[in-house]
């Protein structure tokens, strides 16, 4: 990013050489437009060079800054002369006025150029011309500077060009823009020197060019804003300036100063240079200025508020107006301010003289033109309409209405529209035909056209478009008037208008941008909405893009308006994302420039607040409050008054804070602002919790009702969350009771949820997330509230497959609808999950203010659905609808419901790592249950190296010939995670377990766990579920008739499994009904071709679970065809009873959560409610899968023959016995990579 000093500096040059000095003062006889044309014909009619044509080209210039002639029509008036060739002697000059044109536009790189061309020899001897030459070289190497390095370079170019002027006697003209422009060199380093060189400009000012003095002390003005303390000094020596200059020299000086309002705010000041203008106005000797100084004389008394005084001077202006014989120009102005005085008075008689004047007069028709279109405008201030229409008709009748276009824009750039209305200045662009709006320039055109869109009327703005430059501008324009209005609806307007526009290259101010800075300044206004707004996942999407297309941004970017806006707005972005250093990096350096900038303040106390940086951050906050305050900025007023409240309410300044928010809440109710209120409420709770004087139970008394207000005046979920996870934080650390901080926890949750990730900052989320469910999961383990636990513990399950799903199947969908789509499952789901719990409460016990969010998100969602289900196609549908239909809602008591159908020696162990601590709690049958913390630190151990150990577990538990080493491991585990359950078990008389192990303990084969005797196999009958799996429990058991049940069994479709087929062949042997598919016929096809009841499916086949990235989980068929994860979710076969997967293998890692176990269980089950699935985690020997495979089925076949039951559990823990007490498959290799997942019964 470029010095942003140089960004301020670049503008002050504009505003050194450029800026137009926009109303004419015009009072004499013959008119400005009648001057120009004279000189025009002047200097085309030249055949020599002369100091004639000199002055005539040097007050030719003159009238383009004066802005009596437009710069596009000067430029073409000098080209089309030194194109036709004419006398050598006038080429050179020609050419290089043409050239200050052009450097007056800032199309510096085509000056450049021409300058280059420009032969010396014909002007060696001429020295005003080498002058003029070197004037050249000096300003386009300043315009084309692009570090404040560069700067020192360019200042022997001014000394020389100032030297040459000197030696020549040149134009005091050229002179005072010399040294105007010089004293910008010294702006960064020698404030002191600068301002003297502008002093030395001032001092060559004489009436031709008296507009140029309020450009200078405008300048100085703006030097007391890059260094305030030199605002005395500068002060005293304009003083002694003011003394020094006598005659029409001090008038020009005194109405300068007054103008440019050069004392701010000191009255005294002000009452004595106007007293010095009226004692020098009586020694006047130019009638142009004398009407200039009385008309400013005049606004600044009746700014003063000196009504008398200021009516009294505007007469003056008028009668001088009348006795002088002087047209238009200056009463027009009069009468239009008089009018806004209500002092207006006979417009009529007043318009009628003028018309008089103007018919008699001689002059040229173009300012004829301009005359009416000058006097229509006064019409239209004094809401005189009929005259207005008849001036209009008369100015048009002349110039197809390019004189009222120029007023037009002159209208506005004088800021009178503040004053008179937007509603006049587009009545005056309707009066404008479409023969006058093509004649108009296209510089001026689009001004009006941008203004009109800034007004929003964008008919009128369209009809003064004429490329797609002018459309991008106009469109942009509007947009940002939109963004400025700072409200929900204009918002919403904005953000579809930016949608719609389309970038490209563009002109603004007469500097060229390109598509990229187009692109860029859409970008910047969504960046504004959702600062505003706190959109934090749009926030960043936005900003990244942004900084990808600041890479290609054109030189020109960085010093536009746009360009420093959008940086100051990056700067706020960061530090709303939590990035408060690199918000200050950009931020701190654009201060000490804009040190008055409450925006820049704002945002600079957010970051220091974040950094810990307070009495800084209250001291930005205490700026920014103050400035918004006398800009009756009310929307950023409260918003900083509410930064500054709780900053000081964490400094323990209570008092002030309530004093703060004593003003500032009747306003956030007044105006609506439902968040910003959240945050008071917020800040309060701060407060009360400082409050030395509540006794405890009174302080959770104001926090629940702080809670509940704050949740009633918010709908932004994005507010809601984080106020609830302050509360939640806040009231664990000041040790406020469990329940309290459970509900606000459990809140976050479920509004986190609902709204999808009301904050989506991915870092932040999972950090957010992380430390919320460690709480919640700490504080109900502390409690004991086991069924809160695995209700939990569920939620969080069914949230991670809903997304693997959700990513997998917009993997295989390019329908950018269905894919939005996607996106409202999870908040359909949790709305109805939410509604389900609590409709299940008693009434008094409901949360009300949730239920009816969720009640109306719901009802939303569904109409859209309905909605958007008509253009998907028929293949989308069916997808929507079977995602739709899978929906199923956690029951608040699943637990309770678990415990009541468990037999009496089967009991449910449930772990669940929540940071460094690992919850381990039982539930068995009659409403049982038991909560164990095992707390990692305590055993010498941290989560990561518990995650280590688990993966070299699994390492080792793959090598068959590591016995020794893999049981040592084990028994560790074992001590470390289960050795403390065992005393409980054996009271409950445990003979069967069913473990559900959450994120990397998924992993772990619980079997396998070794006591130093016996592996837990040998103790326990163990299966392995997913709390998802938990539920189906809770269903009656299936009955099943061995005579009645079929199986179908793929078996190694790619011949890398020969061991597999007579694997096949066994199984079918044992079912009377079987359909065996091997080697090619195991294709993909007859495997989806599967319909109706199956109840047994094994495959004999290569699978693959990617815990990274589980949507690319895959079951191989013949072919080399592959099943994925988005295949699974559409598995129509119903009541299976057994999926075995043999040859199947897991790669996990430290990243692993075991997501794509849970998801492809649930996949393959889920209109399965009493399947089970059993897979291998490690590809395991053939003959030994075999014999595995073989007994597991054998004893499920003669439990169905002797019980009618299926025994699932029963068969796999025979089949691992049965492998464990053999000699060759002793090794935990050969049997503990099998687990049995959903209903073991």
């Amino acid at each position: 990013m470029r010095h942003f000093f140089l960004i301020l500096s670049l503008g002050f040059i504009a505003n050194l050489c450029f800026v137009s000095h926009i109303f004419a003062t015009e009072t004499t006889v013959q008119g400005a437009f009648t001057k120009i044309h004279n000189l025009q014909q002047a200097i085309a009619k030249a055949d020599k060079y002369s100091v004639v044509f000199r002055n005539d080209t040097e007050k030719y210039y003159i009238a383009v800054l004066e802005g009596n002639e437009d710069a596009d029509e000067y430029i073409s008036f000098y080209k089309s002369l030194f194109e036709k060739k004419i006398d050598n002697n006038l080429l050179t000059p020609l050419k290089m006025r043409y050239i200050r044109g052009l450097l007056h536009l800032c199309k510096t790189e085509e000056a450049i150029e021409l300058l280059q061309e420009i032969d010396l020899k014909g002007i060696a001897n001429n020295k005003e011309e080498i002058a003029y030459y070197k004037l050249l070289v000096a300003i386009s190497k300043l315009l084309s500077t692009k570090s404040i390095d560069e700067l020192q370079n360019i200042i022997p170019l001014y000394e020389d060009a100032i030297n040459s002027y000197k030696e020549c006697n040149g134009s005091n003209f050229e002179l005072s823009q010399l040294y105007s422009e010089y004293s910008f060199l010294y702006i960064d380093n020698n404030i002191e020197k600068t301002c003297e060189l502008i002093f030395t400009a001032l001092s060559f000012i004489s009436n031709d060019i008296a507009f140029l003095a309020s450009q200078y002390i405008s300048n100085l003005k703006s030097l007391t804003k890059v260094n305030a303390e030199f605002q005395p000094k500068l002060f005293e020596m304009m003083d002694e300036f003011v003394a020094s200059a006598s005659g029409d020299k001090k008038i020009i000086l005194l109405t300068a100063l007054i103008e440019e309002n050069f004392w701010g705010t000191n009255l005294r000041l002000e009452r004595k240079y106007l007293d010095e203008l009226y004692s020098a106005l009586t020694q006047c000797s130019s009638p142009d200025l004398k009407a200039h100084s009385l008309f400013i004389a005049a606004q600044k008394e009746d700014y003063l508020g000196n009504h008398a005084d200021a009516k009294a001077l505007y007469e003056q202006c008028i009668k001088f107006s009348e006795d002088t014989n002087a047209p238009i120009a200056s009463t027009a102005k009069v009468y239009a301010n008089l009018y806004q005085m209500g002092e207006a008075k006979d417009f009529a008689n007043y318009i009628n003289k003028m018309l008089t004047r103007i018919i008699a007069s001689k002059e040229f028709d173009k300012q004829k033109a301009h005359w009416y279109a000058e006097l229509a405008l006064a019409a239209i201030i004094c809401n005189e309409k009929d005259i207005f229409e008849q001036l209009a008709t008369l100015s048009n009748n002349i110039d197809k209405g390019v004189a009222l276009g120029h007023w037009l824009k002159i209208f506005l750039c004088n800021e009178m529209i503040t004053q008179y209305g937007k509603e006049k200045y587009i009545d005056v662009a309707s009066k404008l035909t479409a023969e006058g709006i093509n004649e108009i320039s296209p510089s001026q055109r689009f001004d009006i056209a941008y203004n009109l869109a800034m007004m929003e009327a964008d008919v009128q703005a369209k009809r003064f478009s004429f490329d797609e430059s002018s459309d991008f501008l106009i469109s942009i324009a509007t947009a940002e008037t939109l963004v400025e209005k700072n409200n929900e609806d204009a918002f919403d307007n904005a953000l579809k208008l930016l949608k719609d526009i389309k970038p490209v290259s563009y002109e603004l101010m007469n500097v060229q941008y390109t598509d990229i800075d187009a692109q860029i300044w859409v970008k910047s206004l969504f960046l504004r909405i959702f600062l505003v707004r706190e959109d934090l996942s749009n926030l960043k999407l936005t900003v990244t893009e942004i900084e990808t297309l600041l890479e290609k941004r054109s030189d020109n970017f960085d010093t536009s308006v746009t360009g420093i806006v959008l940086y100051g707005n990056m700067g706020a972005t960061y530090i709303s994302l939590s990035q408060y250093s690199k918000g200050l990096s950009i931020l701190e350096p654009l201060s000490s420039l804009i040190p008055d900038d409450p925006n820049i303040l704002n945002a600079l106390g957010q970051a220091y607040g974040g950094l810990g940086y307070l009495p800084k951050s209250i001291e930005c906050f205490r700026k920014a409050v103050d400035i918004y305050r006398v800009k009756n900025d009310t929307f950023n007023y409260i918003r900083t008054s509410q930064n500054l409240a709780h900053t000081l309410a964490l400094v323990s300044e209570s008092q002030e804070a309530k004093q703060i928010h004593k003003e500032i809440i009747p306003l956030m109710i007044k105006h609506n602002l439902k968040n910003d209120l959240a945050r008071a409420y917020h800040t309060q709770q701060f407060i009360i919790l400082n409050n030395k004087n509540l006794s405890r139970k009174e302080k959770i008394f104001e926090l629940n009702a702080l809670r509940k207000n704050c949740l009633e005046t918010t709908d932004n979920p994005a507010v809601i969350v984080e106020a609830l996870k302050i509360f939640a934080q806040v009231n664990n650390d000041n040790n406020m009771p469990a329940d309290i901080i459970i509900e606000d926890i459990e809140l976050y949750f479920k509004y986190q949820q609902m709204f999808a990730n009301a904050v989506e900052e991915e870092t932040l989320l999972s950090q957010r997330d992380t430390e919320m469910k460690v709480m919640l999961f700490s504080l109900l383990a502390e409690i004991g509230d086991v069924q809160k636990l695995d209700y939990w513990n569920k939620i969080f399950e069914k949230q991670k497959t809903r997304t693997i799903e959700n990513v997998s199947v917009a993997a295989t969908s390019k329908n950018k609808e269905f894919l939005s789509l996607l996106t409202l499952v999870e908040k359909y789901e949790n709305a109805s999950q939410i509604i389900e719990q609590e409709n299940i409460k008693p009434l008094d016990k409901q949360d009300k203010i949730l239920l009816a969010k969720a009640t109306a998100l719901k009802r939303e969602i569904e109409q859209y659905f309905d909605k958007a289900k008509k253009r998907l196609s028929p293949v989308d549908q069916k997808k929507l609808q079977e995602i739709l239909a899978d929906n199923f809602v956690i029951h608040p008591d699943s637990l309770g419901q678990l415990s009541a159908v468990l037999p009496d020696d089967v009991v449910c162990v449930q772990f669940l790592p929540v940071g460094e601590k690992i919850m381990a709690y039982i539930i068995a049958s009659s409403g049982r249950s038991f909560v164990t913390t095992i707390s990692l630190e305590e055993k010498n151990c941290s989560s990561q190296d518990f995650t280590k150990t688990l993966l070299k577990v699994r390492a080792l538990l793959q090598n068959p010939s590591a016995n020794i080493k893999v049981k040592k491991e084990l028994r560790g585990l074992y001590e470390l995670l289960f050795a403390e359950l065992e005393p409980t078990l054996a009271k409950l008389n445990a003979k069967k377990l069913i473990v559900n192990s959450s994120g990397i303990l998924r992993y772990l084969p619980v079997a396998a766990l070794y006591d130093g005797n016996k592996f837990l196999v040998e103790k326990y009958q163990i299966t392995n579920v997913t709390g998802l799996d938990l539920i189906r429990l809770t269903k009656t058991p299936p009955r099943r008739n061995a005579t009645e049940t079929n199986v179908a069994i793929f078996a190694d479709p790619d011949g890398s499994l020969p061991a597999g087929r007579q694997e096949g062949k066994e199984i079918a042997a044992l079912f009377a009904s079987n359909r065996l598919f091997v080697g090619d016929q195991a294709s993909l096809l007859e495997f989806e071709s599967l319909h109706g009841n199956v109840n047994f499916i094994h495959l004999a086949t290569h699978a693959v679970l990617d815990p990274n990235e589980p949507e690319k989980s895959y079951i191989l068929f013949a072919g080399g065809k592959k099943w994925y994860y988005s295949d699974m979710m559409g598995f129509n076969v119903k009541n299976v009873d057994s999926i075995a997967l043999s040859a199947c293998s897991t790669a996990v890692s430290e990243r692993s959560t075991g997501g794509e176990i849970e998801g492809m269980a649930y996949q393959l089950l889920k209109k399965s409610p009493s399947g089970c699935v059993i897979a291998s985690f490690w590809k395991v020997d053939d003959a030994a899968t075999a014999q595995l495979m073989n007994i597991y089925y054998k004893h499920i076949t003669d439990s169905m023959k002797n019980k009618a039951r299926l025994d699932r559990g029963g068969a796999l823990h025979e089949a691992q016995l049965a492998l464990l007490h053999n000699a060759n498959t002793a090794s935990p290799y050969y049997w503990a990579a099998f687990t049995l997942f959903g209903d073991f019964r």
